[in-house]
């Protein structure tokens, strides 16, 4: 079985999750191996990122956000201040697939930047739900990680050597987090 998650360019395909089937502990097994093989050819197998993680922001727009800052903000003071912004984010996310670079205050895109679908958004947006999904263990967490995170390995060739070992250590993370939910669940993969 394949994954079928991933797509070659994440600007333009959208990965579609609704009515999905699931395949049984084979797709489980078939994911987790697909993300093994995307942790394993991180460049010099390291895989070490910050506990805390400062994201160098663009300047401000007038009253857009980059969306980095953002993020920043969640991570950096107490969740419970951003959790509304951020749970509309995740919300914004789950229908577009996209992580734009400048969002105005009901975070929608800033018009100017629709095309601008940086990597390094998206990745911000994966440790954010990384640390988030973490803190609180909210599966709505989890489930927009997982398709940040299809997105990410699609894009693979395009990520810079620093980029992938980040990648690679939120990849472990995301693994670790399934294989905690499959053991709490008394579910043997074979």
């Amino acid at each position: 079985m394949d994954y079928i998650y991933n797509t070659e360019d994440y600007t333009t395909t959208k990965i579609d999750y609704s009515y999905s089937k699931f395949h049984g502990l084979s797709f489980v097994k078939t994911y987790i191996n697909y993300r093994s093989d995307f942790f394993l050819h991180s460049v010099n197998g390291e895989s070490h990122i910050e506990s805390t993680c400062t994201f160098s922001c663009e300047e401000e727009l007038l009253d857009f956000v980059p969306v980095k800052k953002f993020l920043s903000q969640c991570l950096n003071n107490s969740f419970e201040i951003k959790k509304k912004e951020f749970d509309l984010l995740i919300k914004r996310f789950e229908v577009t697939k996209k992580v734009y670079s400048f969002y105005d205050s009901n975070l929608r895109p800033h018009s100017m930047y629709k095309n601008d679908l940086r990597l390094e958004n998206y990745i911000a947006f994966s440790y954010a739900l990384t640390e988030v999904y973490e803190k609180t263990k909210n599966f709505k967490y989890l489930n927009s990680l997982l398709k940040v995170n299809d997105i990410l390995c699609s894009a693979y060739k395009l990520l810079s050597i620093n980029e992938k070992n980040i990648m690679s250590s939120l990849i472990k993370r995301e693994i670790d987090f399934i294989q905690s939910l499959l053991t709490a669940f008394n579910i043997e993969l074979k």
